[in-house]
Order: structure tokens, then C-alpha cells, then sequence
């Protein structure tokens, strides 16, 4: 065999086995996919939004608070022109 051919082969095998394990991958990611978001429930999920560019300065920090009722969340959606004042409350 010549040094192109087995250079060919052994290219051709870890193609192979990269194929292999992607579909692999693909197929267990579907039949068990990932869990998304957090339970619905009381209180808020902290989501930290900071941003650091290293060296002696720079970035940014923050931090989101979103509710995990859904009811909240959909409210946060709702344009300030369509939105109705709460029942009951004082302003308006």
C-alpha cells in the first residue's frame, strides 16, 4: 500500500467514526430532549447578564429577575398602551 492510500483509509475510518457517533448524538438528544426553562411556581429566576472584557477595566454587570408565573411573564408582554389599570388599585 502506498503512503496516500493509508493516509486515505485512516481519514476515511475517523470519518466514519465521526459520523457514527454524531448520528448517535442526534438520536439520543431526541428520544430524551434536554429540559428547558424553570417550573412554573412562587418567586423569581435570577439571571446574571454580566459582561467582563478582562484587563483593569471595562465591562458591564446585571443581573434579570424574571417570575416563574406564568401570569407575570405574560403581562411583561403586554404594551403599556393596551393594558388595562388593576381592579381595585388607586391609580389611575
Amino acid at each position: 500500500m502506498s503512503f496516500f492510500t493509508s493516509i486515505a483509509l485512516i481519514s476515511g475510518a475517523i470519518i466514519a467514526l465521526l459520523l457514527a457517533r454524531a448520528v448517535w448524538v442526534v438520536r439520543s438528544e431526541l428520544r430524551n430532549p434536554p429540559e428547558r426553562g424553570a417550573a412554573p411556581g412562587p418567586g423569581e429566576t435570577v439571571i446574571d447578564v454580566s459582561y467582563h472584557s478582562g484587563g483593569a477595566g471595562g465591562g458591564h454587570s446585571a443581573e434579570i429577575r424574571m417570575s416563574r408565573d406564568p401570569q407575570d411573564q405574560a403581562r411583561f408582554f403586554i404594551p403599556l398602551s393596551a393594558r388595562q389599570p388593576d381592579k381595585g388599585s388607586d391609580n389611575d
